[in-house]
């Protein structure tokens, strides 16, 4: 899932960091489905949840091509290390975060699923509160 500019004025863990109302709404359905998760980075690439990171004034869209490849190929090499291949990879990310890595992770052997390709931010918060699940299911297993 992608970072966002709104953020916390204090170091914080990652998740708690990003603040908007897309970032709390895309957390939400990940966490409600149970999936493990990690945040897109403009400035640090792959982030696990609960790393501890300063504030910072970073996107994508103000790199250069040359700086978006370099970041792109770092987070292919994250990932890789994080998930190895045939992991299955939702990514919940605009299009200049994607546009570098799908293409490599996909050749590397994984299954790649873009739920909010193609729709605007209304329509991706709109999309995230329709498919999270309202409650945890709760599951027994009885033995008898």
């Amino acid at each position: 899932m992608a970072c966002v500019s709104k953020k916390r004025e204090e170091t914080s863990p990652a998740s708690e960091l990003y603040i908007s109302q897309w970032f709390l709404a895309a957390k939400k359905y990940i966490l409600l489905m149970e999936i493990d998760y990690f945040i897109l980075s403009a400035k640090h690439g792959i982030l696990h949840p609960t790393q501890i990171i300063e504030p910072y004034d970073q996107s994508l869209y103000h790199l250069s091509i040359p700086e978006r490849r370099q970041w792109s190929e770092v987070v292919v090499k994250q990932l890789i290390a994080i998930a190895p291949p045939p992991a299955e990879l939702i990514i919940l990310a605009g299009k200049r975060y994607r546009e570098g890595i799908v293409k490599p992770l996909q050749n590397a052997g994984y299954n790649i699923t873009i739920p909010l390709q193609g729709l605007g931010i209304g329509k991706q918060l709109q999309w995230l509160n329709s498919n999270t699940p309202k409650e945890k299911q709760l599951s027994l297993s009885l033995l008898s």
